[in-house]
């Protein structure tokens, strides 16, 4: 990726794909331009000045006993996901294992870079929903204020959860051998079904041999058969 004509060369290339996101009218001049998304995003009374005003979703969260200090509160959700950090630090060897599956990614990055080149043209075409994004902000704003106090009701469910999750650990781990022995049990029945499955195929034609005959001793008069004459 670092190499001479690697990924990262390529990308920051003089006249490559961020030099033309970064250029003098490119998609980032037009969407920092005067009156362009941003401004309309930043504008006052904007969605943004709203989320900030006294008494907005800003104030709320941080209001005393809001739902910022509930959540660090002694006792509170921080506290109880320390055991469950505890319990994602156990999965560390796992991540190193990874390390060589990671290092045969680069090649499968330096395939990606052509593509990557061909996504300034399709950003330029991105801008107009940009700008279309300001008035769509500014009516999530309600909503997201309405979020709030759900918000608030949902953290001593939270605070219920992380208990839970750090007692699910040693489960997940012990449904590795249980799921072993099912697979290995499916095998040995599949194995023990095969010769049933070989059995019911003869049996169909010696049913048919005993039916013809018991028709055959049906229709014949008694003393008429072979074993008589």
């Amino acid at each position: 990726m670092l190499d001479e004509n690697g990924v990262v060369s390529r990308l920051t290339q003089v006249g490559g794909p961020l030099d033309r996101l970064i250029e003098e009218g490119g998609l980032i001049d037009r969407m920092a331009a005067p009156g362009g998304a941003i401004d309309r995003l930043l504008d006052r009374e904007g969605a943004i000045d709203r989320m900030l005003a006294e008494g907005g979703v800003i104030d709320r969260l941080l209001a005393k006993e809001g739902l910022i200090e509930q959540l660090v509160q002694e006792g509170g959700v921080v506290d109880n996901l320390n055991e469950l950090v505890a319990a994602i630090v156990n999965v560390l060897p796992v991540v190193e294992r990874l390390a060589p599956v990671i290092t045969q990614i680069a090649p499968v990055i330096e395939t990606l870079a052509p593509p990557i080149t061909q996504l300034a043209p399709a950003l330029a075409q991105v801008e107009p929903s940009i700008e279309q994004l300001a008035p769509a902000v500014e009516q999530a704003v309600p909503v997201v204020m309405q979020l709030a106090p759900a918000i608030e009701r949902a953290v001593p469910a939270v605070e219920q959860l992380a208990p839970a999750i750090v007692l699910l650990a040693p489960v997940i781990e012990s449904l590795g051998p249980i799921i072993k022995r099912f697979d290995d049990s499916s095998q040995a029945l599949a194995s023990a079904v095969e010769p049933l499955r070989e059995l019911r195929k003869r049996m169909p034609a010696a049913g048919r041999r005993s039916e013809r005959k018991s028709r055959a001793a049906s229709i014949l008069p008694a003393g008429d058969g072979p074993e008589d004459q």
